[in-house]
């Protein structure tokens, strides 16, 4: 979302994570509820159809070995090991 959104300063460590994703030295994988929150948050800045094309690679299912995020609350009962974008950054 950072990313998509341009939201600084978040936005650069999310610019790496991505390339290293589309280097496939990483393999980055978004939670389900994630793509419809990103539509709806999209909506000023990318049409209908701009959404749908930014999204649709996204729908992999795979299991994950952290979960990157800046709102670690929410995370706290997680069996996957909560991280930062930025301290993902520095794992590379």
């Amino acid at each position: 979302m950072d990313v998509i959104a341009n939201w600084e300063p978040y936005a650069e460590y999310g610019k790496r994570i991505l390339e290293k994703c589309a280097k496939k030295e990483v393999t980055g994988i978004m939670a389900a509820h994630s793509i419809p929150n990103l539509f709806y948050i999209l909506r000023k800045d990318f049409s209908q159809e701009e959404r749908r094309a930014l999204l649709k690679d996204l729908c992999l299912e795979e299991a994950a070995d952290y979960i990157v995020t800046r709102n670690l609350d929410d995370f706290i009962e997680s069996r996957v090991k909560v991280i930062q974008p930025d301290e993902l950054v520095s794992l590379f």
